[in-house]
């Protein structure tokens, strides 16, 4: 498996050497390691084009992920977001931009 470093520099090659020789020593590795859960809120903020290229319109996404981990594995990942909300801020902006050409 290829682990790459983030810009916090965890994992140090120190840490990626531990888990690779875990792996080594114990083919369920992953069953062994340290188990954690994340809980991480985070949002996306961008721009949907619709058929009118001129027509852009600023769209926000919240969402939540629950991260069950064992050691550097994520081994359950449940992601929830709300796409009512995104297809809403669509046709309202849609709909506003309309009534404004009118």
């Amino acid at each position: 498996a290829v682990v790459s470093t983030q810009s916090t520099g965890y994992p140090t090659p120190q840490d990626i050497q531990e888990e690779r020789d875990l792996q080594e020593k114990f083919p369920n590795a992953s069953e062994v390691s340290e188990t954690f859960t994340m809980a991480i809120r985070w949002t996306v903020s961008g721009y949907h084009k619709q058929d009118n290229p001129e027509l852009i319109i600023p769209v926000v996404l919240l969402a939540e992920s629950h991260l069950d981990c064992a050691g550097f594995k994520i081994t359950r990942d449940i992601t929830v977001y709300d796409s009512v909300a995104v297809e809403a801020q669509i046709l309202l902006n849609t709909e506003v931009v309309k009534s404004l050409e009118l």
